[in-house]
């Protein structure tokens, strides 16, 4: 009897303990298919200047948060340098959607 209350105990604790560590990392996953890391680049075609703005404004925090994560050791060298071509890649093109975005408002 007592094997039963044990097996019974242990799945309880994994249906407790589970979510909490794979709820972390399902955002993360998220967060990175979201903002194009999966190797594709964001949607930012026929945002409007402002919504394209505040992409810009995005990534420039997130660049400056890498910087800080690095220099914390938070991340691996090839893990951050990574990172930081992707965010670097898309702010080009947000950047260059801005420029193109302001063209035509001329």
């Amino acid at each position: 009897m007592t094997d039963g209350v044990d097996a019974l105990l242990a799945l309880l604790v994994l249906a407790v303990v589970m979510p909490w560590i794979l709820t972390p990392l399902a955002r993360r996953a998220a967060s990175d298919r979201k903002e194009g890391r999966d190797g594709r680049e964001p949607e930012i075609a026929g945002l409007a200047l402002g919504d394209l703005e505040a992409q810009r404004d995005a990534r420039l925090r997130e660049l400056a948060e890498l910087q800080i994560d690095r220099q914390l050791g938070k991340l691996e060298p090839s893990r951050a340098d990574a990172l930081e071509r992707a965010l670097r890649a898309e702010l080009s093109a947000v950047l260059d959607a801005i420029e193109a975005a302001r063209a035509r408002t001329r």
